[in-house]
């Protein structure tokens, strides 16, 4: 399976314990792990849709010139990770308009999943934006959300992608 958190969740488990181990009196370090863990989270949403796309499009598609067109003219020109914005646009130049409207309804219809998937992500899009757009100087005490809420969100959302995997490998 594609969409398969393991190795995510070993980097943002390793970040959150240095997070806790982060000593008082420099809270800097405490909020360099936290940016880290939000960018590693971000980029492994990007990168699993990328490669569920992907391993789709290779299962689907017979002449390697076409897959090779589809991974430089659709995968290689996205650079995001929200849903409406990024993948959407990816999907729909992937399966049609006519299954993502199917293939949103089955989401929608198991356990609010396309609701949930659109909320997890517009969550992290402001905070990914500055802590990859920023940096933190010595005394900033800029907000940013713990490694473990990043942990937290990594268990909501793998789910939901291995749902959109699996729906698109067996139905689509």
């Amino acid at each position: 399976m594609i969409a398969d958190s393991t190795e995510i969740l070993q980097i943002v488990t390793e970040l959150d314990n240095k997070y806790n181990a982060s000593p008082p009196p420099n809270p800097q370090w405490a909020i360099l792990y936290s940016k880290l863990s939000i960018i590693e989270f971000c980029g492994w949403i990007e990168q699993t849709f990328d490669e569920i796309l992907i391993a789709y499009s290779s299962n689907k598609l017979t002449k390697l010139n076409y897959l090779q067109y589809y991974k430089e003219n659709v995968i290689n020109t996205n650079y995001g990770f929200q849903y409406e914005k990024h993948f959407r646009q990816m999907l729909i130049k992937t399966i049609g308009i006519n299954n993502l409207e199917s293939l949103e309804d089955c989401l929608e219809n198991h356990l609010a999943y396309l609701s949930i998937l659109k909320s997890i992500l517009g969550t992290f899009k402001t905070p990914r934006d500055t802590a990859a757009h920023t940096y933190t100087p010595q005394g900033a005490t800029p907000n940013y959300n713990s490694p473990n809420i990043v942990i937290s969100n990594i268990n909501r959302i793998t789910p939901i992608l291995q749902k959109i995997e699996q729906e698109l490998m067996t139905n689509y």
